[in-house]
Formats: C-alpha cells, structure tokens, sequence
C-alpha cells in the first residue's frame, strides 16, 4: 500500500500519532563512521584517483602509502 502524506495538521492530529526526534550525530560518531568509510576499497579508490602524482618515484609511493595503506600498514598510518 503506497504511503499518502498526512493531510492533518499538528493541532487535529489523532492523540495517538508520535513524533519521533533524532538528535544530531557527536563528534565521536562521525569520527567513527567517517573512520569505517576510509577503510572501503571505493573510499580508497576515489582519493587515491583524485591525486596528483607528479612528484618523484619516492614522494609518490610515500603519498601513496599514506593514503591507501600497505600490507604492512592500515590507511593513514604511513611507514616511516
């Protein structure tokens, strides 16, 4: 069954109806979710695609392991 909008106004409401409010997310869960997301394959892509690459051999593998990670590392966490 297709969802109508609610033609009722707040005051004619039926005393039953609820109104649900979300707080907005804190800093803590946008740390998290934005820390999932970097470790996705297309979030790896994206920036990695997005790059400029005209440094020499070794900036460039340098940038590319700060960013993408190596087998060694995970994203973000360059070798020294």
């Amino acid at each position: 069954m297709p969802c109508e909008p609610s033609t009722r106004s707040a005051t004619t409401a039926a005393p039953s109806t609820r109104m649900i409010f979300i707080s907005p997310p804190d800093a803590q869960v946008n740390h998290d979710v934005l820390a999932s997301m970097r470790r996705m394959p297309t979030w790896r892509a994206a920036t990695l695609e997005g790059m400029s690459w005209g440094g020499t051999a070794e900036e460039n593998v340098r940038k590319y392991i700060t960013y993408a990670g190596s087998a060694e590392t995970e994203p973000g966490e360059a070798g020294t």
